[in-house]
């Protein structure tokens, strides 16, 4: 990074609009660390700080930026992107009841409407470049985007097919804990014909004979699956080339077999502490799930073997989140138990409605280290901390009216 220019005069201060002559003057020209080819007042090497004339020390740039508004101003509740094999690439974000081609700048293209809330997300499925998109809150049938159109997917049933989620495996694509017409199946999968996503069946079960599965010619034909434990899937991932699921305070199952006449799910792991409605993911090397009191469990498996341990990765990140009720003025305070090794603390507030509000951080001596307004009614903060001991987040309504606020913090942990 640049190094700061500096002017030294005896007795400078700190800079105000007050200070008296002669003043200190740190003057940094140059930032930031985000283009790969840097423009004037930018950084081509080294880390992204907050500078300003009272900071003492290197404190690292808050972690947002406004990057666009979709024009209804509706919350997010989808981001799916689209890239092809010619590297085109298109993203839609979901906003309230409006699915919007994004540009990545400011620049919003209405594509369609859905029944909201909709937690879209999207399965790419190669052979025809197009994602498969589902619904977490089952309100809006299976969907496709290819780029330019976004519609409901063919699947060629006679009811309405409704999914949770959707993985593409073994070419195929597979649909979790679903709806057909009005009738919810939590603990069902549908799997489409061999690469053929526009070919469905809700009837015949796949899987042995033995086990209930029905009659298949090629074992290339569509089929549904139940979970074993018949309980709600609230989890799917692929990892290390193995489907897996997660059923609702229940077990972790894995797919066995190759094809309609002989897949199956079979016990992974014999209790599953998995909470949620996403609870598990692949992150690279391994699998995360959320555990019930907020602990975040990481999975690791040797199937040779046939072991599998489970290790509590959160014990790293003792994040506290919390919902908030503020009337005008109004003034809320949560604990944050910190232990030995913290380094930081950083901390959110995000106000219903960009309601301005203030965010505090105040040590356990009961000093304040930072505080910050919001802005578009996101308020972000990050502080040093040494001392361990009962931290407390404080968030103030500054509005004249009611506001509804949703908090979280977690410390930096030196490990």
């Amino acid at each position: 990074m640049p190094q700061a220019q500096q002017s030294y005069s005896h007795g400078a201060e700190l800079w105000s609009d007050n200070a008296p002559a002669p003043r200190l003057v740190l003057t940094f020209e140059y930032g930031l660390n985000e283009n790969t080819n840097p423009q004037p007042g930018e950084c081509s090497s080294g880390t992204n700080f907050t500078l300003n004339a009272t900071q003492t020390s290197f404190v690292p740039r808050l972690p947002f930026d406004l990057k666009g508004t979709a024009p209804n101003a509706g919350s997010l509740t989808g981001f799916l992107q689209l890239i092809k094999r010619d590297n085109t690439e298109t993203t839609l974000t979901v906003n309230n009841n409006t699915v919007y081609l994004w540009n990545g700048s400011s620049t919003f293209t209405s594509k369609g409407s859905v029944t909201a809330p909709a937690y879209l997300r999207g399965a790419y499925w190669s052979l025809g470049e197009y994602l498969v998109i589902s619904d977490v809150q089952l309100n809006n049938v299976v969907q496709k985007w290819d780029g330019t159109t976004f519609g409901a997917l063919s699947t060629g049933l006679g009811a309405a097919l409704y999914a949770k989620y959707a993985v593409v495996h073994l070419n195929r694509v597979w649909l979790f804990n679903i709806k057909s017409g009005s009738t919810l199946l939590p603990h069902m999968i549908v799997v489409c014909k061999f690469e053929d996503p526009t070919n469905w069946d809700t009837s015949t079960r796949g899987g042995p004979s033995s086990l209930g599965g029905g009659s298949f010619t090629t074992g290339l034909e569509a089929f549904f699956l139940l979970v074993p434990d018949l309980k709600p899937i609230n989890g799917v991932t692929v990892f290390a080339n193995q489907l897996i699921i997660s059923t609702d305070k229940g077990r972790v199952w894995t797919l066995a077999g190759t094809n309609s006449k002989d897949f199956q799910f079979i016990d992974f792991m014999d209790h599953s502490p998995a909470i949620g409605t996403e609870s598990v993911a692949a992150i690279g090397n391994d699998v995360l799930f959320v555990r019930q009191g907020g602990a975040i469990a990481l999975l690791s498996a040797t199937q040779a073997f046939g072991n599998v341990f489970v290790s509590d990765l959160s014990r790293w990140l003792p994040t506290t989140t919390n919902n908030l009720s503020l009337g005008a003025g109004q003034v809320s305070a949560s604990n944050l138990p910190i232990g030995s090794g913290a380094t930081a603390i950083s901390a959110v507030a995000v106000a219903n409605g960009n309601v301005p509000i203030k965010l505090l951080l105040v040590n356990p001596s009961g000093i304040t280290l930072q505080s910050v307004d919001s802005v578009n009614g996101v308020a972000v903060l990050t502080a040093p901390v040494s001392a361990s001991g009962s931290y407390a987040i404080k968030v103030i309504n500054v509005s004249l009216g009611p506001v509804q606020v949703w908090t979280a913090a977690t410390p930096t942990i030196s490990r």
